[in-house]
């Protein structure tokens, strides 16, 4: 459906022509053509003022689009419009559902006041590579860039939340620029393979399978991020680094199937579920809280790192521990079964693995119950060897 203002002088519609009626008379259903020849079916008010594009009733619209009228596409506007290349809206502000569905060989699209977009309006557009919208865009619907393999960048300055499934299997999607982005939607970038890095400092929340199957992704940082679901990246396979600055608690399939995972950093870590971080063959190092925090985020009843939490991580040979107010409570000696910090070194060549803990709590976790088990392997450190590492 596509909106076309309306003179309120006889039969004129700024450009276009209603070919049956006049704009007074149409208050059902009828066909109509715009003066570029594009024939339509439309309703309109009684009294005049829009002209209701319900559907293009002929779908062989080819080349260049454009048109400076119309100011709402409605509903599969486009939709199925194969030999459709570009088109240029400069007064279209609403983008309706399905409104360029499965444009195929649509490349480009020009559309500077659009700021409302609605689910599946680009989805299935494989050669979409250049788009212009609203910089007063601010939430990306459902599935609304899916399947764009072609699309290769996107800058959205004032977007801040992405909805499910909305870049789905954007198979070509390098770069990203979204600075406010808040909320990342479930399964919004899965299976984007080119995604090589992504930093969004304000993002809060990051839902189920969101990054999941990015299999190019190798670096993830969210610095305000406090809530991170279920399977998130799951089958990220090379990842390296992921950096989450306020996530307190991880979930048991976060970070499954990552196995070139190497650093995990966790500034704000209270708990992980038991096997959280199982089966990270590549995993090295592990940061979890914050020497700077000014209360313990404990508890006497909260286990903070569960059974089985890093086991068969055959790699991991540094565990930091910063907190300096007390001891994260371990919920058993099999933590680390199967990794260098346990009695496994196999992989690691007979190098025993380290936990690292502030001098201040030093004397109180090789003697606390099941870290007394590794208290050959804890490491005591000073206020000025803690500031200087490198990942602070």
């Amino acid at each position: 459906m596509a909106v076309a203002k309306v003179i309120l002088n006889g039969t004129t519609l700024i450009d276009a022509t209603v070919a049956t009626a006049v704009a007074s008379d149409i208050t059902s259903p009828k066909t109509a053509m715009l003066a570029d020849g594009v024939m339509t079916t439309g309703t309109g008010s009684g009294g005049g003022g829009d002209l209701q594009i319900n559907e293009l009733l002929e779908r062989t619209i080819s080349g260049t689009y454009s048109n400076s009228v119309i100011s709402t596409l409605g509903f599969a506007a486009f939709g199925g419009c194969t030999n459709i290349e570009s088109v240029n809206l400069p007064n279209v502000e609403t983008i309706g559902s399905s409104a360029f569905t499965n444009c195929v060989n649509l490349v480009s699209v020009y559309a500077p006041k659009a700021s409302i977009i609605s689910s599946y309006a680009f989805g299935g557009c494989s050669s979409l590579k250049d788009i212009v919208l609203s910089s007063q865009y601010s939430s990306v619907a459902n599935y609304t860039f899916s399947n764009c393999v072609a699309l290769s960048m996107i800058s959205f300055p004032n977007v801040t939340n992405i909805s499910n499934y909305a870049f789905q299997m954007c198979t070509s999607l390098e770069n990203v620029s979204l600075p406010n982005l808040e909320t990342v939607g479930t399964n919004a970038f899965r299976s984007c393979s080119a995604l090589s890095s992504v930093e969004f400092s304000k993002v809060t929340t990051i839902n189920s399978y969101a990054f999941a199957n990015c299999i190019g992704l190798q670096y993830a940082s969210f610095k305000a991020c406090s809530s991170v679901f279920s399977s998130a990246f799951q089958s990220c396979t090379a990842l390296r680094s992921v950096y989450l600055g306020s996530v307190t608690n991880i979930l048991v399939s976060t970070f499954l199937s990552c196995y070139s995972l190497e650093t995990i950093n966790l500034p704000a870590f209270r708990t992980c579920n038991g096997l959280a971080f199982t089966n990270l063959w590549g995993l090295q190092c592990v940061v979890l809280g914050d020497p700077s925090a000014s209360t313990f985020p404990y508890d006497a009843g909260t286990t903070g790192i569960q059974t089985n939490a890093f086991s068969r991580c055959y790699h991991l040979t540094s565990l930091y521990l910063l907190y300096s107010l007390g001891v994260v409570k371990l919920g058993g000696t099999n933590v680390f079964s199967s990794t260098p910090i346990s009695n496994y070194t196999t992989s690691t060549g007979g190098v025993f693995g380290s936990i690292f803990v502030p001098s201040a709590v030093y004397s109180s976790y090789i003697s606390a119950t099941n870290w007394a088990t590794y208290s050959a392997r804890i490491v005591s450190l000073t206020d000025v060897e803690i500031a200087a590492l490198p990942f602070l």
